[in-house]
């Protein structure tokens, strides 16, 4: 049983095992709902499209989780997070891209790749 392990952990890529490591990190609830709560701390900094907060990195948040229904990539499911802005409460959507091991912003806000 061991060697099988072993065997498994040698086929699957460095690159598989980082985003399954990524995504373990953020993705924390269960999977017996299509659409669900979870507990996430935010992977890069946001500015709000409506009031301009910035939030950092590491903010903590319960965030909506949904399954992206029709798009996988190489098998990984791809999800739809939703949270709301500390500030004025307007709602923010990003999604995971597991080709890049990133997120992409779809809507209620803007990524900011440079401190200020």
């Amino acid at each position: 049983m061991k060697k099988r392990r072993w065997l498994h952990k040698r086929l699957v890529s460095k690159k598989e095992r980082q985003i399954k490591y990524l995504f373990s990190r953020v993705f924390l609830c269960s999977e017996a709902t299509a659409a669900r709560n979870a507990d996430l701390s935010l992977p890069m900094r946001l500015q709000c499209n409506n009031c301009d907060n910035i939030m950092s990195k590491g903010t903590k948040f319960t965030s909506r989780v949904e399954d992206v229904i029709g798009e996988t990539y190489l098998g990984i499911k791809i999800f739809r997070f939703q949270i709301q802005c500390t500030n004025c409460s307007h709602e923010m959507k990003f999604r995971t891209d597991p080709k890049n091991a990133d997120f992409i912003i779809e809507s209620g806000a803007t990524r900011l790749l440079y401190p200020d």
